[in-house]
Formats: structure tokens, C-alpha cells, sequence
């Protein structure tokens, strides 16, 4: 507020994205112009006035100039090191940054320059990161989303935490026993896209029994990797963003009403065609680990693939701190 840059740090649940977005609110009213990014659509779609980075850096680095007097940035562990070479051009500019970040949890995909692969922790222990929130940083660590149990479980995981060095299995061993939910899951988060299709199938099924269901049928193909499969809908069901200009991926949409062959969502002000449904919705009952970062869960949660050769305390990690405040969690092999 009195001219500087802010990094926001903490795990899951402490509340950055909270505290950042009162953060702007003020900055805005103040007349000051912030700009709010965040590498995934998830992420983004939580911001005020929220777009992705790569769609900003697309057009006021590369294709412009910035006209905002704050950036803020959510989720800056998730960003690769392409688009922290854009970012450093900025650092030569009046313009100040708010940043907020958690290095817990998965870092980009694929990160390398120039063919060498990046190594996870490079952004935070660099020079960029401290020239960009100009050295001050505020760190939160209370419990702001998840209950007390689950909150001091999963910050147990991380470097110096309880069970940081303990072996996976054993620290999923541990949450078993705390974490005892059994009935139906309305979330389920696995590594493996076969197991993603059949949960989503198995549990499209079971939600639709009683109901009035529209059929979406996909024919002619297998289902292979996050390829759209046959599905039922009907009004109140939430379904995915998979790709495209129609939706933001990863993005929850409702359905709110389905006539003539149409669909209409909550959140779009035009109907969608079936085909178009078929080809950027996809359901929402299970994801994997990897598209979950930025997500909010205050329906019961079941972790699955625990014993998979991939499965790691990241995971663990990421999984227990996507629930909120009441919500149930479980874990199954």
C-alpha cells in the first residue's frame, strides 16, 4: 500500500489467495491499476478479474506493452521457466509485483531452457524472486480453509514436518487410520487417466439414478488420456472445462436447463450444442493429481492409486490439502 513489492507465502489453507484478493481490492480502490494472473485456468478463474499468465504475457510482453502499476501473481510455483524469462524483463520497469505461492506443491511440467532440464527449487532460491517482491515477504502459516487434523497432517509432510522424512507408504499408512471416510466420494483424485474414465463412469451412473438424464453418446473411438467419454447429464450436474474458446480448462460448470438439444450452463450466457458439450466438457467426479492445484473441495474427498509406483508425499500432500473446512477425506490403493 505504501509503493513496494510483496511476496505471500504459505502452505495450502493458510489463506494467501484470500489475504492477496482483499489485498487488491484496496490497491483498485485506491485507483492504482492491478492486474491478476495465474498460470492455470483454475487458478486464474479465483482471481479478481483473473486471466492466465500466458495469455497476459502473450499480449502486454510480447505482443505490447503492461499498462497496470501492480501485477499480481497466484500460484507462482506452477510457473515454468519460459515464462520467468518474460517476467524478468518486467523487473526493469516502475511496475511492482504481488506474488503468492507454495513451493509444496507439484512444480511446472516438463521445465527445462534450451533442452536442460530446470530444477524445482531454482525460482525459489533466486535473485528474480527477491527483485520481484523487492525483498519483503510475508509469511502466513494458521489454518484458514482445512479442520485442525487434516491441516497439521498434511503440513507434517513437507520439510521440516514430522513425517518429512518418514517413507511414503508408511505416512499413508498413518492417514488411513485418521481419515476413515466410507461412503461415496463426490471427488476423487488418481494418477492414471484408465482409472479417472472408470470412476467417472461408474459414478455418472450412481448420481444419476431418480433423475431425468440427457445421453451423450461417444462412438467410434476408445477412451484414451482426458478424450471425452459417454456420458449423462442432466440440470445440476457439474462438468469440467476441457479445452478450447467456449470454456476454461479445468473449470467447473453447471448445468442449469436442457432443451432442444441444447445445454444451457450457469456460467455462460449462450447454450451450448450437444457436440460442443461432447467436445469441451468432460465429468467432474474424478481428476488427476496433476489438474487438481487450485482447486476447493467441501464435499467428501477419496484419494485412490496410494500404492502406485508414481504416487509420492507430493501427491499425499496435494490431495489432503485440496479439502475445506468439513469436508471428509479417505485413501484407497
Amino acid at each position: 500500500m505504501q509503493g513496494g513489492s510483496l511476496f505471500v507465502k504459505g502452505i495450502a489453507g493458510t489463506g494467501k489467495s484470500y489475504y492477496c484478493n482483499k489485498l487488491v481490492e484496496r490497491l483498485r480502490a485506491a485507483g492504482v491499476k492491478v492486474d491478476a494472473c495465474a498460470k492455470t485456468h483454475t487458478a486464474s478463474a479465483r482471481l479478481p478479474d483473473g486471466c492466465t499468465l500466458d495469455h497476459w504475457a502473450q499480449r502486454h510482453v510480447l505482443n505490447g506493452a503492461h499498462k497496470c502499476d501492480v501485477l499480481y501473481l497466484d500460484e507462482i510455483s506452477q510457473i515454468d521457466v519460459g515464462l520467468l524469462a518474460l517476467l524478468a524483463r518486467l523487473t526493469y520497469t516502475p511496475m511492482r509485483c504481488i506474488l503468492a505461492g507454495d513451493w509444496a506443491q507439484f512444480a511446472p511440467i516438463g521445465c527445462c531452457w534450451k533442452g536442460t532440464p530446470i530444477d524445482d527449487e531454482v525460482f525459489q532460491r533466486s535473485a528474480l524472486l527477491h527483485r520481484m517482491c523487492g525483498g519483503n515477504v510475508v509469511h502466513l502459516t494458521e489454518c484458514r480453509r482445512a479442520d485442525n487434523v487434516l491441516f497439521d497432517f498434511y503440513s507434517s509432510l513437507i520439510e521440516d514436518g514430522s513425517r518429512f522424512e518418514i517413507p511414503v507408504a508408511r505416512a499413508v499408512a498413518e492417514a488411513r487410520e485418521i481419515f476413515k471416510f466410507e461412503g461415496t466420494a463426490r471427488w476423487n483424485l488418481v494418477i492414471s487417466y484408465a482409472k479417472r474414465v472408470q470412476l467417472n463412469r461408474t459414478l455418472n451412473l450412481l448420481h444419476a439414478r431418480g433423475k431425468e438424464t440427457t445421453r451423450l453418446e461417444i462412438t467410434g473411438q476408445a477412451v484414451r488420456g482426458n478424450a471425452a467419454q459417454t456420458m449423462l447429464i442432466w440440470p445440476g450436474i457439474q462438468l469440467l472445462g476441457h479445452s478450447g474458446r467456449l470454456v476454461r480448462n479445468q473449470v467447473l460448470y453447471t448445468v442449469k436447463m436442457i432443451e432442444d438439444e441444447q445445454v444451457w450452463l450457469e456460467e455462460l450466457a449462450k447454450p451450448l450444442s450437444f457436440d460442443q458439450v461432447k467436445s469441451c466438457l468432460r465429468l467432474s467426479f474424478a481428476q488427476t493429481y496433476a489438474s487438481c492445484q487450485g482447486n476447493e473441495y467441501d464435499e467428501p474427498l477419496r484419494l485412490h492409486d496410494c500404492a502406485h509406483r508414481f504416487f509420492s508425499r507430493k501427491h499425499l500432500f496435494v490431495g489432503l490439502s485440496r479439502s475445506k473446512q468439513g469436508a471428509v477425506v479417505s485413501l484407497v490403493d
